[in-house]
């Protein structure tokens, strides 16, 4: 019985699927919108026309799904799962609407973004500020003869890593060749 439901919801999945790619397709769309303007009637507008297009999408899945999910599920995996189509059905039924309304959770978001943004550029070029102010009161001056707390230097090992290295590659390349 589990199986059978396991089924039924994995077309339920595949149809959020198609619906919530659609409008991450749409997001940098809208975070442009939010970010230049932000008017509530362009971002209404928006949600209309993708949600048009999300309601095509979902609504052509579902009859396609009515009208062949039988056979379909009949094909896939056999007799004895015949209660999924009904179940994925019903699954499917049951977030119809969302399906097409799940763009304005990118709105969301993308007006949530904006407020959190601004005072984050805000503190980090403050901090670069200060950082700059504090190398240059120390007389900080980078260049060409300044020296590392740790210098590395090449060890026994590091060529030891490195001879393993190019043995597996040349490994692998022989296996590619002699067909492996």
């Amino acid at each position: 019985m589990v199986a059978i439901y396991s089924v039924g919801s994995n077309f339920k999945n595949y149809f959020m699927a198609f619906s919530t790619s659609a409008s991450s397709v749409f997001a940098p769309k809208i975070n442009k919108i939010i970010a230049e303007s932000g008017s509530d009637d362009e971002t209404n507008e928006i949600f209309i026309r993708i949600g048009r297009i999300q309601f095509y999408i979902v609504t052509l899945i579902l009859l396609g799904y009515i009208f062949w999910g039988r056979q379909f599920v009949y094909l896939w995996v056999g007799n004895e799962y015949s209660d999924a189509y009904w179940i994925g059905l019903l699954l499917m039924i049951s977030v119809y609407v969302p399906c097409f309304q799940n763009i304005g959770l990118e709105i969301q978001k993308a007006k949530n973004m904006v407020p959190l943004l601004v005072p984050l550029f805000i503190s980090a070029f403050r901090r670069a500020n200060d950082l700059a102010m504090a190398m240059e009161a120390r007389c900080y001056h980078g260049g060409e003869h300044r020296t590392q707390m740790k210098p590395l230097h090449y060890e026994k090992r590091d060529y030891a890593a490195y001879g393993i290295l190019v043995a597996y590659l040349a490994v692998g390349v022989a296996f590619r060749v002699a067909g492996l």
